[in-house]
């Protein structure tokens, strides 16, 4: 493989990667990782982020639901009756 050596004194390979890391030795490993545990520890941050703004999503349209069904009850009423068969 050709080297193209870049301002920051580290080479880079044809596609861009530094020649350091375990990607011959782990195939699973993303270019942008430098380590198995890297890329792990990014998912499982990445996964618990997800998890964070849906709980908020969907805590803030129940919250909504509850507070608008306190303060309009006579409009849930009314509607409800549309939605029996």
């Amino acid at each position: 493989m050709s080297t193209i050596p870049n301002t920051h004194g580290a080479a880079h390979d044809d596609h861009g990667h530094h020649g350091h890391g375990d990607h011959a030795k782990y195939p699973f490993l993303q270019h942008h990782f430098e380590t198995p545990a890297h890329q792990f520890d990014s998912a499982k941050l990445g996964m618990w982020l997800f998890l964070a703004t849906e709980v908020l999503f969907f805590g803030g349209l129940f919250v909504a639901y509850a507070v608008l069904r306190s303060r309009f009850p006579e409009v849930f009423s009314y509607a409800s009756h549309y939605l029996k068969c």
